[in-house]
């Protein structure tokens, strides 16, 4: 699963609705999107650059 907004630019814990603040991603896609730091990019990044390929 991949946390839309990134646990580290969280500034305190809050509870997280899995329906809207979770992704789930294969093991390949989640480690693409955190290829870039300290902003993952978002899934839709990652496709458009995985099909401009």
């Amino acid at each position: 699963m991949h946390h839309l907004q990134p646990l580290s630019l969280v500034g305190e814990p809050r509870p997280y609705d899995p329906a809207t603040d979770l992704i789930p991603l294969c093991p390949n896609c989640h480690r693409a999107v955190h290829t870039r730091r300290p902003v993952p990019w978002t899934p839709e990044e990652l496709r458009g650059k995985l099909s401009s390929d």
